[in-house]
């Protein structure tokens, strides 16, 4: 096909998407003119009493009109005369409207303040977007999940997702792109149990029950409209330990695919997407949000993109609507609910604040030698089928729609027996969320003492390992940031090794190399690690006084298996000494250099 062809073809192909996309329009608004609903319908006026903001249903947006601006030429840009005139005067024809059009804009004007007035200041959650949300539907509570294209009720006790109108009492529920449609049958207890252990066989550093938190995760972001807390998990993997097949399994599970965009989630990429871009993106959604590669490198913006971002986080997770106001071009204030349960991937952890911790779960990966990781991948094979599966992810949903008020009554539950313990109000209610979400795709309904005993287990486990962490980073930092008289001058470690590293300081490499030994460590370029001698004596007067005098080794060597790194790619072997070889530890670039770029192949 020549230049010519193509061309032609595809201007065919925009005026049949511009054809079909006027008759989807049109339809719209002779379905909302059957319902006698105004063209735009009003949310309430604004903070300075004057401004009203609209819900358009036929271009499904929200938009703002101060009091001059409420005239035919902006009213036209929302609906044609007739959808005006069905509204005002049903029983009147074309040819009458044409006539008395400015009759129509006057009694439109007078109308839209009148029904603005019944509405009174603007209440942001009365229109919602795409997520499952409590809804009264006739009478009846139970969970509406809007589609973008339609929404699904479930009632109380309910089974099979009914398709309700998007006009409730209360709340307004806005088109948006179309994401998976609930289907008629769930998952069953089998499929929840065969998804906790299809995650849960990862190279964790949590030995139990990583899987039961990732999938109790998928559970209540998938709720986020309707659960109190909204916990956020952050992964961290070093290369090589299936970080890209654990993110894409994740998608799946929401429904994505190769050749779609869209899915339950939404998807974000790298610590260059501000946290202005997040909340335009999220856009009021209550839906997952999966955030890859948020690593920052040391640049400025990337840095405070990150802490806008965890800002976000804390704000999403709150039981409040999860508003953050910010300011428009206009001078106008806009609200933005970011009810979202975050999933963020990244080779190294950016929680640094006790508040973030209290709110996020850090779950770290750690490398597998090549025959380990071919065979873990062929023995996932049944899993990924499942999750890539047709229909999947519209069978959880409607799992989730049933499962909802069990999951509410078990979080309240659960939390109140793992605050006995942990003695920690805030993990236990966090905990209590992800446990709960779990346990409704594994066993269903309400959770029984032994249930509850095992869900404290897996919380138990994973205090354990957040204390090793912790002291393995602090013992880390000790003896990077420990700082040595330097040529006239003071140099931490990390320098020194930078020094030797870049081979660039004014020609003071071998001074930096003599000072490293001095201090039982050599930077090895060959391997971008840095080799520390624990043997060493002017090594351990680095730690004398500390909790880690006499347990470096065993600290940072945590999960090593002979020469296999653990975790955080930190691993012993051997090296030479001299005329003699002593059992030396090796610390990877990415732990001296935090914050730098990092190969993350398969």
């Amino acid at each position: 096909m020549n230049k010519i062809d193509r061309g032609r073809k595809a201007r065919m192909k925009l005026k049949e998407g511009a054809a079909e996309r006027v008759a989807i329009n049109e339809q719209r608004a002779r379905e909302e003119a059957t319902k006698k609903l105004p063209p735009m319908i009003p949310l309430g006026y604004l903070k300075d009493g004057k401004t009203v903001r609209y819900y358009v249903p036929v271009r499904h947006c929200s938009i703002d009109l101060k009091p001059n601006e409420h005239r035919a030429d902006y009213f036209l840009q929302q609906a044609n005369l007739m959808d005006w005139a069905a509204w005002l005067f049903p029983d009147e024809n074309e040819k009458w409207a044409e006539e008395h059009e400015a009759k129509i804009w006057k009694a439109a004007k007078a109308r839209l303040f009148e029904e603005a007035r019944k509405v009174g200041r603007e209440d942001p959650e009365r229109l919602r977007k795409i997520g499952m949300w409590e809804e009264e539907v006739d009478g009846v509570r139970g969970i509406l999940y809007n589609a973008g294209n339609a929404c699904f009720f479930v009632a109380e006790g309910g089974e099979r997702p009914q398709k309700v109108d998007n006009m409730q009492e209360r709340h307004i529920y806005s088109s948006e792109t179309p994401m998976p449609a609930p289907a008629d049958a769930p998952l069953t207890d089998q499929e929840g149990r065969e998804l906790v252990a299809f995650f849960a066989e990862r190279p964790w550093e949590m030995k139990a029950g990583a899987g039961v938190l990732l999938v109790g995760w998928i559970v209540n972001s998938t709720l986020a409209g309707v659960m109190k807390r909204r916990p956020h998990l952050w992964i961290t993997a070093p290369a090589a330990t299936g970080k890209s097949y654990l993110h894409d399994d994740v998608m799946s599970v929401f429904g994505f695919e190769k050749d779609r965009t869209e899915g339950l989630c939404l998807a974000m990429e790298g610590a260059a997407t501000s946290a202005a871009g997040a909340r335009q993106k999220i856009a009021s959604c209550a839906r997952p949000v999966v955030f890859d590669e948020l690593e920052g490198n040391g640049d400025q913006t990337a840095r405070k993109n990150i802490a806008d971002v965890l800002a976000l986080m804390r704000t999403a997770y709150s039981s409040q609507t999860g508003i953050f106001t910010k300011g428009g071009e206009d001078g106008t204030a806009k609200d933005y609910m970011v009810r979202c349960g975050f999933l963020n991937f990244s080779v190294h952890s950016q929680l640094e604040q006790d508040t973030d911790r209290t709110r996020c779960l850090e779950l770290r990966m750690q490398p597998l030698p090549d025959a380990e990781k071919e065979e873990l991948w062929e023995r996932q094979k049944k899993g990924r089928e499942m999750v890539k599966r047709e229909g999947f992810a519209g069978r959880l949903l409607c799992r989730l729609m049933q499962q909802a008020a069990a999951i509410e009554e078990n979080v309240e539950n659960l939390t109140a027996y793992l605050n006995q313990d942990l003695k920690d109000a805030r993990r236990a209610e966090l905990m209590a969320h992800l446990l709960a979400g779990s346990y409704a795709l594994t066993h269903g309904g309400k959770m029984r003492a032994a249930d509850m005993a095992q869900a404290a287990e897996v919380a138990r486990a994973y205090a354990e390992t957040e204390e090793q962490t912790s002291e393995f980073d602090e013992c880390l930092n000790h003896l990077l940031d420990w700082t040595v008289h330097f040529m006239g001058g003071d140099r931490n470690v990390r320098q020194l090794c930078r020094m030797v590293r870049d081979e660039n300081d004014s020609g003071n490499v071998s001074e930096a190399v003599q000072a490293l030994e001095a201090n039982g460590m050599r930077w090895r370029n060959k391997k971008d690690e840095l080799e520390v001698r624990p043997y060493n004596a002017q090594l351990k007067k680095v730690y004398s006084g500390t909790r880690w005098m006499g347990k470096i080794k065993p600290v940072l060597t945590a999960g090593c298996k002979g020469s296999k790194p653990n975790s955080r790619g930190v691993h012993i072997s051997s090296a030479a000494n001299g005329k003699k070889r002593d059992k030396a530890i090796f610390i990877p670039a990415a732990l001296v250099f935090p914050g730098e770029e990092a190969d993350d192949e398969e």
